[in-house]
């Protein structure tokens, strides 16, 4: 999977790297965390329908991210 994702979006926007993806793992409050298997950085429509196709064949969970203000635990 991982493969797929950086065929649609590029290598340098897929993080696996445990360093890079635990500031995408809790939100704002530090209240809720996760652990992605990665983080998927699109920059299109066209990419974000990719990647979730991607992960529905995969069944694999989305958490989508903004700018990681929320205080609502979303």
């Amino acid at each position: 999977m991982i493969s797929q994702f950086e065929a649609v979006v590029g290598k340098t926007h897929v993080l696996t790297e445990p360093s890079l993806v635990e500031p995408y793992s809790s939100d704002w409050t530090d209240h809720y965390s996760s652990q992605p298997i990665a983080v998927v950085r699109v920059t299109s429509r066209e990419q974000v329908a990719e990647v979730l196709k991607i992960c529905n064949a995969n069944q694999i969970s989305v958490i989508p991210q903004g700018g990681n203000t929320g205080l609502v635990g979303g």
